[in-house]
């Protein structure tokens, strides 16, 4: 029961970091993506190659020099994680943003003098939220990995405190006596994964016959 109870309590813990994670990432990385579309050469270029640089680092080295950097806790291993979401759904905004603002919707919106914050509010996100919901649930399953992992190698949610990372790495200490304190979380975590990305498969499929 007390290991029963730990994991609910551990999978709260790690959705909670998982959906937060996502809607940050969506909410910046989309709009900078669909801005670096439309604002012309200059600021695409900036926007881009900061994204770029976000992604040429590898994904647990940053967010270990992160999180490290504001220190343990959930809010701050939220904003570390943040760092890896952002330019994944920039990029996917951008592209998105780009085959789209020459369709006749969006030239019409251009030319009656539509200001340029209510035609990516009203014409352009509409267009763009199912691509980016979809990838948001894929990457809930990452998330939870990167987040189980960090905590593993205690930079993220501290004891006592559960979560299925810390349940994993307190487990590992006593595996040869206590297998099972490593194994439930452990398939709680790749359940839920596994979860996730078919959910983000079914509604890719979906929204694809669409």
């Amino acid at each position: 029961n007390d290991i029963l109870s730990r994991i609910l309590h551990g999978g709260r813990s790690s959705l909670i970091i998982a959906l937060s994670v996502q809607a940050i990432g969506l909410a910046i990385g989309g709009a900078l993506g669909a801005l670096a579309a439309v604002a012309g050469t200059f600021l695409d270029g900036v926007i881009m190659r900061v994204m770029d640089v976000l992604i040429a680092v590898p994904s647990l080295i940053l967010v270990i020099v992160v999180s490290q950097a504001l220190g343990p806790g959930m809010r701050n291993t939220i904003f570390a994680l943040a760092f890896l979401s952002i330019p994944t759904f920039a990029r996917i905004a951008r592209a998105e943003t780009l085959r789209l603002r020459e369709q006749p919707f969006m030239v019409a919106a251009r030319l009656s003098g539509t200001p340029m914050w209510r035609i990516l509010a009203r014409h352009l996100a509409p267009n763009i939220r199912p691509q980016l919901m979809t990838t948001a649930l894929l990457g809930m399953g990452i998330v939870i990995i990167i987040e189980g992992a960090l905590t593993f190698l205690g930079g993220g949610i501290e004891p006592p405190a559960p979560s299925w990372g810390n349940m994993i790495f307190q487990g590992y200490l006593s595996l040869s006596g206590t297998p099972w304190l490593v194994v439930w979380p452990s398939l709680a975590l790749t359940l839920t994964v596994v979860g996730f990305n078919g959910l983000g498969e079914a509604l890719r499929a979906q929204w694809s016959r669409r």
